[in-house]
This record gives structure tokens, C-alpha cells and sequence, in this order.
């Protein structure tokens, strides 16, 4: 299925016919489709709207302005009046739960809960501060996508010393060592470069409207540690509920999706942290 936006092509997919509607945001480089299994698992608890976000997946976005939060929350509202629903799940995952985490802070979209899956944005990452919040380090960055070899050797060296886990080091070189990876990378971080999430904003947002957030994190991911959640568990305990997984960063696998539903399906006060 596809949505027309500012002459925008938005491609999504529709899975389910339960009575919850649910609006899922996917990870950095992959498609709406990384939230089949577990749409397919809660069909008959909920429907699925799984964009695949712009630079991603089929859909076609030639604007070449950074997209804004502003811009998602008018996406989402077209796709509630394309469907005739009033009120929503948001759900995300890593660089999706970025999304969904800077959109609540702006937005007063009628959200009766939101999921967030291994969350980015919960700690900032200097490197990516860097890169996409200041002028010379975006050029620094464009020239290391175009010239990665000193960065390359850097890594090696700091995983050779332990300063680098080598998890980090395999996820991270899989991006620098193709063009069309790098170039993605370069685009796809400068794109999205407005969807920041203050904790402080964010806390305030879900305590004024009882807004539940169920946070979910692999108990062995190196890419975004549950430690990133602690500080909202600790400062919105009424509203949050932390599930930890027996997996790594690859929260939505088909193997794991069943353990989510069953979190989900239980009543916010018996899922527990």
C-alpha cells in the first residue's frame, strides 16, 4: 500500500484486524516489513501500519530538506484519516524509537501508548552529535564516508587494544566497507538529524497525559544497552514498564516477537522490569 505526501511516496504495509491500531516505525536500513512477525503474531489483538520511512525500504522521497517531526505527525494523521481511526499505538524500534521518542515531545497526537523497542536517542552518542549537529564535523563526516581508510585503521587498532567491542566493531564495519553503505549512511544520518530526544521533555510529555510506555531491550545488546532506558524506569516509574529480552540488538526476530506479545498482552502492572 503507499500514501501520497507532498508528492512524496510513501510505502507501508497493512497487517492484521484487531481492534488496536498500531503505527510501527522499523530501525536504520531496513523496510516496515521488520515488524511483520510480530504483527502476525498480535493480528487478532491489533492492526499494523508499518511504513517503510522515507530513504528506506520502497519508498520514494526526493525532497532534499531534513525530514521534521512535524512532517512524520502529518504522515501519521494522513494515514488515521486513510483508515478512519481516532486513536493510536506507537511503536519503534532503534533508530524508529528515535522517531517516535522525538515526535511525543511535539506532537498532540491522540497516542494511547507507545512501545519502544531498543530505543536510540535515550543516550547521545558523541560521534553522531558530531556528525549531524555541527557544520565541521558534518563535512568531517563526509569526507571519512568518501575516504573511510583512517577511520578503518582507527577501529582496528581500538578493537586490537579493547577499546572497542568486538560486536560494535563487526556492526559498525559492515557500513564502511561498501560505497553505496557509506553513502546510505552519510544521507540517511544527515536526513534525520532533527529527531532529538530530550529526557526532560520527553518525562514531562508522558506524566501530563498518563501516557504508557513500554520500553524493550536485549539483555546482551551492545548497540543500545538497557542502561539507556534506566533514567526513564527511575524518573516516570507509574508510566514506564521495562521488558528485558534474552537476545541482543536484534529485538524483533521471529524467535523473540512471541515473548513481546505476551508482555504486551499483559496488564501494564504484571509486566514488571
Amino acid at each position: 500500500m503507499k500514501i501520497s505526501f507532498r508528492n512524496q511516496c510513501l510505502h507501508y504495509q497493512l497487517i492484521g484486524n484487531g481492534p488496536r491500531w498500531v503505527i510501527a516505525f522499523h530501525g536504520y536500513g531496513e523496510s516496515g516489513s521488520a515488524f511483520h512477525s510480530l504483527a502476525t503474531e498480535m493480528s487478532m489483538d491489533c492492526t499494523f501500519i508499518c511504513p517503510d520511512l522515507p530513504l528506506h525500504g520502497k519508498s520514494i522521497w526526493e525532497l532534499a530538506t531534513p525530514f521534521t517531526p512535524s512532517e512524520l505527525e502529518e504522515i501519521i494523521r494522513l494515514l488515521m484519516q486513510e483508515h478512519g481511526f481516532n486513536s493510536l499505538v506507537l511503536a519503534g524500534y532503534s533508530m524508529g524509537g528515535r522517531l517516535v521518542s522525538s515526535l511525543l515531545t511535539k506532537s498532540k497526537l491522540p497516542i494511547e501508548e507507545v512501545w519502544l523497542f531498543a530505543p536510540d536517542g535515550f543516550h547521545r552518542n558523541p560521534w553522531y552529535w558530531l556528525a549531524t549537529q555541527t557544520a565541521w564535523g558534518n563535512r568531517l563526516f563526509k569526507f571519512t564516508m568518501q575516504q573511510p581508510n583512517w577511520l578503518l585503521k582507527a577501529m582496528k587498532i581500538a578493537k586490537t587494544l579493547n577499546l572497542l567491542h568486538p560486536g560494535i566493531y563487526k556492526f559498525s564495519i559492515q557500513f564502511l566497507m561498501q560505497e553505496k553503505a557509506r553513502k546510505d549512511l552519510y544521507e540517511r544520518w544527515t536526513f534525520y538529524k532533527n529527531f532529538k530526544v530530550n529526557q526532560e521533555e520527553l518525562n514531562d510529555q508522558l506524566i501530563a497525559n498518563r501516557m504508557h510506555l513500554r520500553l524493550f531491550f536485549g539483555k546482551f545488546d551492545r548497540i543500545i544497552p538497557p542502561s539507556h532506558g534506566r533514567w526513564i524506569q527511575e524518573h516516570n516509574a507509574a508510566f514506564t514498564t521495562t521488558v528485558l529480552l534474552q537476545t541482543g540488538h536484534r529485538l524483533l526476530d521471529p524467535a523473540i516477537t512471541p515473548n513481546i506479545a505476551a508482555a504486551i498482552r499483559l496488564p501494564l502492572h504484571e509486566t514488571g522490569s
